[in-house]
Formats: structure tokens, sequence, C-alpha cells
């Protein structure tokens, strides 16, 4: 992950100049190897903050009032207990977007080093401490309580040209994106964080500090995730939260009430729904066992029940033929209809929302969109999960314009707007969505931007997808297209997470990221799945470079998409080839492997490709990328194998 992160950066400890600059992690990590200093004190300092001009009697500008905004929070761990490598394994096991870097005593017998973990954007600063807690809680709470001082600055470089001095960046998600973490944040080293009542989970302790003011956010966390283990049902919860939040004497209602009684929602969201994935873990099914509900085997119900005759679901060839199934109805050419389930995936700014929105407001209009043909207007819904109400009503005003003006049929649903909209992997969700859908008349197609910001849980796993997939069948058998947007992860030719969601969904549309040139947006579409795909229709699905450029929105044929797919692909095809040079035999007769065909051990081949090492990924990583374009080069009948051997298809 490249986007600069706003450093402040001051000369010594003094700190009566600063100079502040937008630096990648990558570039700070570079300096931070360089910098070497005869003595400590020669060292300049660091902080993820931006600060004002105020200074103290001393001419510092280095002090907590004077903090306007934090972009992420640093801490640092001197008991020379902790490894460096064991730091940045606990990171990426996260996985926490950080910077890891040695202190400037550090030695390999005594180990001292820092973590700074960016913020997404530049938040206000009282949300520093919570941060820190969650950073405090994933290394188990071992940083000192200097960690937890707003305006804490630290030295960055090493003393004499340290031989052990090191910088290593861990990419992951920013440390104000993982919630999951709140479960297991560690406040300051006083016992319970600021505020907080010590000791075992205390509920009328945790809601007395609520009430009072003393403490919001940690108080919050620990009552909603007892509330959900105990089984209170979600909304319950959140109206237990709010009526304590309305309970705090009005005067005290200041800014950190507001922000912290507005997050309540997000709260209740995140925590019920990583307990529901929880709980998921710890069913067991006994397959032909009786399931929740079940009549007893001893059962009179049971034994006095006449046996029904089995009902014949299948179909002859003929039958099937016979059948009479209503046609495709195409809303924007063969590629959306109202039975279309398709997933549009590409990593976070490259333009999803803007893409999305351009398709809601043509299909609702009944109007072509890049190269996709008109069909009939259409009743469209389109929920946004993701934005501000203030940033979605001008990413609509802008497809609006762009169309031609305002459409009718388009209805727009923001979350953000609605107090608590429960998650759609949810059953409260889902039945929210389906009241809308009546409320409105029905509707033929919906846009879901996006499956991050619209389920909760891990997003790696099965569960939350798992939990909303019979409900968007259900959707798709009542004639409701569906386009559902998603994040690309590190990986930025797939999709984040688990590819299982990709099983059931008709397409699956890839963007790329290109050189922009004189456009305002500019894009690679490819799709990666496409059943719909027939010879009178390949166009609509072949790869596009996608622009925008002012309010013209235009598509051509492009050679581009999947560039990096293709080239690991061709990569591991090349490095086989090379493999049955270096260890290449014929194996022993065998029906499964043509006669006289040189083979070689799978298992060298993933080594040659791991070995050749071509990219800067983990060597979990790689070896990810290999069984993809193994698997790729299999379904494509360029390679064939027969455990443990491998070939070339000649």
């Amino acid at each position: 992950m490249t986007a600069p992160v706003l450093v402040t950066f001051f000369t010594d400890y003094a700190a009566q100049s600063k100079r502040e600059e937008r630096v990648t992690l990558d570039e700070l990590a570079e300096a931070i190897r360089r910098m070497s200093a005869g003595e400590k004190r020669r060292l300049p300092w660091l902080k993820f903050a931006r600060f004002g001009d105020r200074r103290t009697e001393k001419n510092s500008l280095r002090h907590d009032a004077n903090v306007i905004s934090i972009s992420g929070v640093e801490a640092d761990f001197d008991a020379g207990d902790l490894g460096f490598d064991e730091a940045v394994e606990i990171a990426e096991k996260a996985p926490l977007r950080c910077l890891i870097y040695t202190s400037p005593s550090h030695t390999e017998d005594k180990p001292r080093w820092r973590v700074c973990a960016p913020t997404s954007e530049e938040l206000p600063p009282h949300r520093r401490a919570d941060l820190m807690a969650r950073l405090n809680g994933l290394y188990r709470g071992v940083f000192a309580v200097e960690s937890f001082t707003l305006s804490q600055s630290f030295y960055w470089g090493a003393v004499g040209n340290n031989p052990a001095h090191r910088a290593a960046i861990v990419e992951g998600e920013c440390v104000d994106r993982l919630d999951e973490l709140d479960l297991i944040a560690v406040g300051k080293p006083n016992g319970a964080g600021p505020g907080m009542p010590p000791g075992p989970l205390d509920e009328d302790a945790l809601a007395a500090a609520i009430v009072s003011g003393a403490a919001y956010h940690t108080c919050c966390v620990r009552l909603v995730g007892k509330w959900a283990q105990a089984g209170v049902p979600f909304m319950e919860a959140q109206q237990r939260l709010e009526a304590l939040f309305d309970s705090v004497f009005p005067p005290d209602r200041d800014r950190r009430w507001r922000d912290r009684r507005a997050d309540i929602p997000r709260i209740i969201r995140d925590i019920y729904g990583k307990e529901a994935g929880q709980k998921d873990e710890r069913v067991e099914f006994t397959i032909g066992g009786a399931g929740p509900g079940a009549a007893p085997e001893d059962s009179e119900d049971e034994a006095e029940a006449e046996p029904e005759p089995p009902q014949r679901a299948g179909f002859t060839q003929a039958e099937f033929a016979a059948l009479v199934v209503p046609p495709a109805d195409p809303l924007l050419g063969a590629a959306f209809t109202t039975t279309t389930r398709a997933m549009l995936v590409g990593p976070p700014g490259i333009g999803k929302t803007m893409l999305m929105l351009g398709m809601a407001d043509a299909m609702s209009e009944g109007k072509a969109f890049l190269h996709w043909p008109a069909g009939r207007k259409s009743r469209t819904l389109y929920v946004d999960g993701e934005m501000s109400v203030r940033l979605f009503q001008e990413r609509s005003a802008d497809a609006a314009r762009r169309n031609g003006g305002n459409s009718d049929t388009l209805i727009l649903l923001s979350a953000a707007a609605i107090d608590g909209m429960p998650p759609l992997n949810f059953p409260a969700g889902q039945a929210f969505i389906d009241a809308q859908i009546e409320a409105h008349g029905g509707f033929d197609f919906i846009f879901f931007d996006n499956i991050q910001a619209l389920l909760v849980g891990d997003m790696r796993e099965e569960e939350p997808w798992r939990a909303v997939l019979p409900w968007v069948r259900r959707l798709t058998n009542r004639g409701i297209g569906q386009v559902w947007g998603h994040h690309t992860g590190i990986d930025k030719t797939r999709s984040y997470g688990t590819s299982t969601r990709e099983w059931q969904m008709d397409s699956v549309l890839l963007l790329g990221a290109v050189e922009s040139g004189d456009a305002d947006l500019a894009f690679t579409v490819e799709f990666l799945k496409a059943r719909e795909r027939t010879p009178a229709n390949r166009g609509e699905f072949a790869p596009m470079l996608v622009t925008l450029t002012g309010d013209i929105w235009t598509s051509e044929p492009s050679d581009r998409a999947g560039g990096a797919k293709r080239y690991a692909r061709d990569y591991a095809l090349g490095l086989l080839q090379d493999a049955l040079v270096r260890w290449g035999e014929i194996p022993p007769a065998c029906e499964f492997i043509p006669p006289a065909t040189a083979c070689v051990l799978e298992v060298l081949w993933r080594q040659r490709f791991a070995d050749a090492n071509i990219s800067d990924a983990s060597r979990n990583g790689l070896l990810k990328a290999f069984r993809r374009a193994a698997q790729d080069l299999i379904e494509r009948g360029l390679v064939r194998k027969h455990d443990p051997w491998v070939w070339i298809v000649r």
C-alpha cells in the first residue's frame, strides 16, 4: 500500500521548529535505515500527527494542547524480552498496516523497537487513546504508559551505525479499520484504561462509567461483548446502549459524547457480527442426526405419522427442454439482467462507486452505458454502506448530471442516513431491505456498495457471506438482479478474502489500475467469470479500458486487463519448463500419464517458483500465487497433473 501518511518531524527534543511531510511507509522506512548520529540526543524525532503553532513557556511546539489531528499511533517497547521479528509477525497476523523500527538503544540481546500504525485518514486527537488501546491489546499490553501520551514523539535512526538497526513494513488494514481489535483492547497500564472500572467485568460499573462521562468507548465495547455472548437481541443491545448515553447530564454532552453516541450502530454491528462468526464455528452438525427442534426418537408423533411418498424433483431431458422459462430480461445488455448475480471487484479508490452509480443511472432510464446496450427503463435500488451522506449526495448528483438529469426510478439508500441499519448478513438487515423493496413497489435490480461496509465479520472467511447467500438466491428467484461491490486486498488481481463468494456469481468483474493521462478516471474492466457470454454477445464481456473525462464515459478494447494474473501464469509455465530441463524424468508407466512424457515432481516446480521470487510478497504469498497460477494452467489444459508428477501438454 503506497498511500502517503502525514508525519511531523522535529529536529531535536526541544521541538522549537517542525516540518510536516506526506511520505509513504516505504520512504519513511528507508529514511530511518539511513539516519544515524554519533549519539542519541543528536537524532531527530517523528510523530504521526499534525501540530499547530501554539508554544509552551519553553518555546516547544510538541505538547498535547498543540495537536490538531492524528494520522496514526506510535508505541514504544523497551522491556527487551520481545524480539523484532516477533513484533513483525504479530502485526502480520492481524493484519495491521504499520512500520516497525528498532530504537536507538536496540541490540540483539536487548531488543527495543517501535510500532507506527497509520490511520486511513486524519482523525481528531481524542481518537488516539482508543486506537492506542487496540495496538496495546494486539501486543498483549506490553507498551509503557508513555505511549499513551497524545503528543509523545520518538527518536528515529541509529547511533553509531548500529548493525542491528532495522526497519520493516507490514501490509494490512489501518488501525482505525480493525474494529475487531476493540475486543482485546488494553488501555493504560494502570489496569483498565482511561476512566474504565478495573477488575472483572461489572455491568453496573461499566454503565455508571458511561452515564458519568468517565469513559465511553471501552465500556461500550465490553458491555456489547457481554450482551452478544449472553444472546441479547441485536436491536435491544443498541437500545440499551443509546439509553445509557441519553442518561448523560445534558451539559456534559460534549463532542466526545456526540462522536461516541453516533458510533453505537457500528460498534453493535461489528461485535455482534464477530460473535455470530464465533458461534458458527462452535456449532457441530452430525450427518443424519436430528437438528434443532426435531422430535425425540421415541416421540409419539413420529411413531404415528404416516410416511409420505417421495416427491419427484428431477426431469428427463425432454421434459426439461419443454419447461416454460421466462426469457432473459436485459437491463444493460446480456451482461446485466433481472437474474444477474455479479461481483464488481477493485482496489479502494479506483472508481468502483462512480462506475456502479453510472450503471445504475443508465439502467434506471433504459439507456446504454459504455459498451453495454440499452435495455428497458427499470426500477433500480442503490444501497451505499460506506460513504457519508454528504459524499454520497455529491457522487449521485455527479452521476445524474452525466446521465442527463435525475431519474425518478432510481432509489438511493444511504446507511449513514439511517440510524442503526442492521448488517445484511443478519436476518434483521435482510428484512429491512425486503421492506424497502415492498415499500417502493419492487425493484428490477439492486447495487450493493459494498460487501465490507454492508456485512460484518471477518471478510477473509466464509461465514459472513454464507449467512447472506440464501437471501441473495431469493432475490434472484424474485427477478431482482444484483451487483455486489467488493475490494481487492494486497493482491490486486483477486477479491479480498475467500473465493467462495464468487462461486454463486454469474459474473465477476475486476477493475485494474492504469495511468489516467488526461482522464479523471481510468481503469481496465475484465470479466474473470461470465456465464452469460456467448459468441453473439462476447463484445459485452471483452476486456475494456474505461475512462471518465469531465462528464464523458468511454470504453475501448484493451489488452492490458488481467496482466498481473497472466504474468504469474506465464511465469509459472516458464519455470515449469526450466524445472523439466533441470530435473525432468520419465516416470514409471502409468495409465494417467502419456508414454515417454517428461515429468517433474510438483514440489520441485513449486520450489522453483518460490526461489525465483517474482514479487516482493512473503513466502506464503508466493506459494498462494503459485497455487492460483498452477490451477489456472491446469484448467486451461496447458499443464496436467497426476500426483506427484506434473507435465506440459504438447
